[in-house]
This record gives C-alpha cells, structure tokens and sequence, in this order.
C-alpha cells in the first residue's frame, strides 16, 4: 500500500492560536496531518461514455489529529465522515476538542471524499500562507495568477464524466481502505466510526457491507472492523424515500428528495452515464451551475477574511458573484459589515434560511427587519435594513457554534469544508435502500453491486445526536434502525431500547450546530459525549499502539 503525505500542518501554527477565540483553544499540542491513501481496487469505467477515473484520483484521503508528543499506546482512532456537500474540515473543531479531551488517548480522522482533490485550492493555501485573504479573492474572482497558476473555473462536466461511478461501493471501499490502516486485531475494539447527515447513513452502510461479496463471511464485514458507531444528526428515517429499481435506473417519477422544504428530482444512473452534467448536484439546477461552483469558493474566502480582518470591512459586497448570493438571502446588498458579520449573514440561522446549511453563531449589531425568504417559500428571515450609513458588525453572545470556529474550519487550507463537487452517484446509491437500512442477496441492490446486507448482525454499540432545529428532530426517527439490530456486545440478551443504543437530543440545535457546536457552551455536549462514550466502550487492557504512518 503506498501512502503519500500530502501536507503536513505541524503544530498549529501562530495565525490559528491568534484565532482561537473563546471556545476551542488552537494552541493545544495538536498535530494535523494530511494523506493519500493508494488504493487497490479498480473504480469501473463509465460505460456509455467509456471514461475511466484517471490514476491521479485512486487514493483515499483523510487528515489526521493526533498529540503532540504523541503516546506509545492510545484508546482509540475515531473515523469521521462528513455528510452531503462536507469535506474533512467539518470536524475540525470536534476533532480537536476530542483529541485535547483525552490528552491523545483518542486520534481523530476525518475522511474526505475523492472529489477534494478536484478543488483548486491554490488561493486558499496562497492566501493563508501570506496571511493575505484579498489574494484569495483575486485569484478566484479577478484573473490574479499564484505560482504561475490561473483559476480556471470548474471541470467541465465532459472531463469528469468516469464520476458517474463514483457510488456507494467506491465510497465504502475507500473508507475501508483508511480503516486498514489500522491492524486487524485492534479495529473491533479500538476503531470507532462517526458520520454526519449523509455521513450518518454511510456509517450504517459500511457497518453493513460485505466487502467479499459473499454473505456466507463475515470476517470481512463492515461492523466487524469497528468498535462502535456515531450518528451526527443522520441516520433516522424519513429522508430517504423507498426507490423501485426503475427509479434507480431510469430516474422515473417519484426519485425526489427534500431538504430544506426544497424538493429535487433525481436523475437514474442510465441518466448519469449518458448525460455528464447530471454527475454533480450543481448540474441539475438550470442556469445556476456554474454560481454554485462558486459559491463553495465564496465562502472559503468570506471565512478567511472573518479569520484574518474579522473587523476590516468586508470587501465582498463588490464582487458580483457574491451580490447575487446576498439578493437572494438577504434582499439588500447595499449594506455595510465587517468580515465576521458578513459571515454571519451568510450562515446564521436568522439569515440563511436553509437550515441544513446555518449555525447558531448570534446576531448582528444594527437595525434588522424581517424578510420574506426568496429561497424557501413561506420562511421569514431577518434582513440588514441599513443602507450604508454605518457598518455592521457580529455579536456572539447567544452562540451554539462558536463563529471563531467555523472562521478557522473554513480557512482550513490542507482539505475544505465544503465539497466543491459532490458525486450524485454517491446519493442515489445511499437512497436505494430507502428506510430498509440493508437488503439481502436477492434484492435488486445487490444485483447492482450493493452490499449493504449485514445490518440485522451489527453487533457494534450506537450512539446518536440529534439537533432538535436540525434533521433529526425527534428521538423516534431513530428508532426503525435501532430495532433492526441485534443485542450489542456487552449487553447480554437486552434489546438495544435498553443497551448499546444511546440517543441525545440536541436542544435548538441545528444541522450544523451538531457538528460544531462549541464545546464550552453547554455540559455534556457533543464532543464531551462522544469522548465519554469512548472511553467507556474501550478498557485500558485494550489499548492499541499508536498508528505509525508516515
């Protein structure tokens, strides 16, 4: 197996400690590292087109969070995947604060998807390096070169049409390769698996899966490689509606998903093989394609001038790009704010009204009115009334998530929080099963190369969040996973409403919030539960050596 290290972070350097704000301290002896992982399967071909993933793609990649010095042995190594549109940066802060928590007895790695290493990057990294977030924003916005480099805009669709095979299979394929990193004898005790949103339900698909394609072992399977597994607000049921296997093929009436109180019809995977805009969401939105693959630029920007000049008055009002994104959430883009307020117009909750998309991080200072949503009808929003008179700026008094936070996870420079192009492939495979959670040998998913089908003997304890404002808003929608399990180890004959299925509700929480929420708001929150429940479903006698890679 070749593994390539990628970037290296080192100890965290002085421009985050200068950022740490009031939550998470940045200055803690955390390491932070990032590598591809070569991977040993073949990703097939698309078929109608006869496109092939080019070998530039074939690793698996994550970034690792681990103490510094580190110790001879740890507890655990927590495997984190992030969920729709996520990258690996999503679980900076909990990655982090877990790590800090257990003073290195917990390693945390947050995966990413093959698509990050589509992403141009080099602004981001030019700017963090210099300190400089404008040369970020002319790179991506006006023409600027870098080491000789101009932004070129998004792929062509044609040029990753091999995407269309970027499914489920792969997906789970690439996480196991990460997990293998870790010796045999110590994943059933010493790996844990945690996912956000769609992370959640790839969680349960891994746990799941029979990598040999013979149900007959289970050596192979996915919950023998794991000593238990997180659902971050993900998971339950009601997202997924059933899908017939025309659905699956053929995207006929009915392949719809709602998010948000938006509704998308989804292409079948014939459509994708033959039509290559099709193989990311942002083709499936007439005219807006090409803003969307913007958007995930805007925002890394927007978070490193927050980060850098969190009271410099933002600049992105000038950019056109960015002035149609504040029509359409705000209604008004003739007012003034700093950096760290035009973040927080851009993913409050009082503001942004997709709700999957926003954080509880405030209020701005200033006059405020509210705003019939031009994105979710029927939602009422606040909009900045000011019309340039005085500039705006952040309040984080009543925060769940921490803006000092998310400014530092979307400057993160050696992966992103934001995947720039999704595989659409990846969320019909996850759709297949609908509320099933898994189907046996003669379903039509594992004709189509499937192999969700162990989940009736995922003996692996689960522990599951829920944000009361954000997907999961009830503990019941938990429950039709949890009574398709058998009795967790270590829990005799009891059923899993008894042991080995913990579930917490989030109070006000949202999508985001889960995932971010700052770890010195409320007692026993997120990080600390997750840290608790490791370390209480791991023993000392069961430690591991710490991972030795490069």
């Amino acid at each position: 197996m070749r593994i390539k290290l990628i970037a290296v972070a080192g100890l965290i350097s002085s421009v985050m400690i200068g950022c740490s704000g009031s939550s998470t301290s940045h200055s803690t002896p955390v390491t932070v590292r990032n590598y591809h992982i070569q991977t040993d399967f073949s990703v097939p071909p698309n078929p109608v087109l006869d496109t092939s993933t080019p070998s530039r793609y074939d690793y698996a990649v994550f970034t690792r969070y681990y103490y510094s010095p580190e110790p001879s042995r740890i507890r655990a190594v927590l495997v984190l995947i992030p969920g729709f549109y996520g990258g690996a940066a999503d679980f900076d802060t909990m990655a982090r604060t877990i790590v800090q928590m257990s003073s290195g007895q917990i390693e945390v790695w947050a995966v990413d998807r093959r698509s990050v290493m589509i992403d141009d990057l080099t602004g981001l990294q030019e700017a963090f390096r210099e300190r400089n977030p404008s040369l970020a924003f002319d790179y991506y916005f006006n023409g600027a070169t870098v080491d000789g480099r101009t932004y070129g805009g998004p792929p062509t669709s044609s040029s990753i049409s091999y995407m269309s095979e970027w499914g489920l299979d792969m997906t789970l394929r690439d996480l196991n390769t990460i997990v293998s990193l870790i010796p045999q004898p110590y994943r059933r005790t010493n790996v844990f698996l945690g996912g956000h949103s769609l992370g959640s339900w790839l969680v349960q698909d891994y746990a799941a899966y029979d990598f040999d394609s013979d149900p007959s072992t289970v050596s192979d399977a996915g919950y023998n490689q794991v000593a238990g597994i997180i659902l971050l607000d993900g998971g339950g049921t009601g997202l997924f509606p059933p899908m017939t296997e025309a659905q699956y093929l053929s995207g006929t009436t009915g392949n719809t998903i709602t998010l948000s109180g938006l509704s998308f019809s989804l292409p079948g995977i014939e459509q994708l093989r033959q039509v290559p805009d099709y193989v990311t969401p942002a083709g499936l939105i007439s005219g807006l394609g090409p803003m969307i693959s913007k958007v995930f630029a805007i925002i890394q920007t927007e978070g490193l001038y927050a980060m850098l000049e969190p009271d410099a008055l933002s600049p992105l009002l000038e950019n056109s790009d960015f002035q149609f994104l504040a029509t359409l959430l705000l209604g008004n883009t003739q007012f003034k704010a700093t950096n760290e307020a035009m973040l927080g117009f851009t993913m409050d909750r009082h503001f942004d009204p997709i709700g999957l998309m926003t954080a509880t991080l405030g209020i701005a200072n200033g006059p405020l009115a509210p705003f019939a949503s031009a994105i979710s009808p029927g939602a009422t929003m606040s909009q900045p009334t000011d019309r340039g008179s005085m500039v705006y700026t952040w309040n984080s008094q009543d925060h769940i998530t921490s803006i000092k936070d998310l400014e530092a996870a979307l400057s993160n420079t050696y992966t992103t929080i934001t995947e720039w192009y999704f595989p659409m492939r990846l969320a019909i495979d996850a759709m297949a099963f609908g509320e099933s959670y898994g189907v046996g040998t003669s379903g039509w998913q594992w004709d189509e190369g499937l192999y969700v089908t162990h989940t009736s003997a995922m003996d692996a304890p689960v522990l599951a969040f829920g944000g009361e404002s954000g997907l999961e808003q009830t503990e019941s929608v938990f429950y039709t996973y949890r009574d398709l399990l058998p009795p967790a180890r270590g829990c005799g004959s009891q059923t899993r409403s008894v042991c080995g299925f913990d579930i917490h509700m989030m109070p006000d929480y949202t999508h985001m919030d889960v995932l971010l929420s700052d770890p010195t708001v409320v007692q026993g929150g997120v990080d600390s539960t997750i840290y608790k429940w490791i370390m209480a479903n791991t023993v000392t006698a069961t430690s591991m050596p710490a991972p030795v890679l490069p």
